[in-house]
C-alpha cells in the first residue's frame, strides 16, 4: 500500500469516528443501534458510504395525484 492510501483510510477512519462520537453523544436511537453503526462506521470507506445512504432523510414530495387529461378512464367499462 502506497502512503496516498494510508493517509485516505486514515482520514476515513477519523470521519467516522467523528460520526461514533456524534452517535453515542447524542443518544437519538438504542444502544444496539448505536452499537451497529459504530461498527458499521468502523469499516474504511464503505461504512461511510452505507451510512451516508441509509441514515439521510430523502427528499420530500407530494404524493397527489396528477391532474386529469381528460381522457376517457380506461377501465371505466364504456365499452371501447
Amino acid at each position: 500500500m502506497d502512503s496516498k492510501a494510508i493517509i485516505l483510510l486514515g482520514l476515513f477512519e477519523l470521519i467516522g469516528m467523528v460520526f461514533i462520537v456524534t452517535l453515542w453523544v447524542q443518544r437519538r436511537m438504542g444502544v444496539v443501534g448505536r452499537l451497529f453503526w459504530s461498527v458499521i462506521l468502523l469499516v474504511p470507506g464503505f461504512g461511510l458510504l452505507f451510512y451516508g445512504f441509509i441514515r439521510s432523510e430523502p427528499e420530500s414530495h407530494s404524493y397527489d395525484a396528477p391532474e386529469s387529461t381528460g381522457l376517457s378512464d380506461p377501465g371505466s367499462g364504456d365499452g371501447h
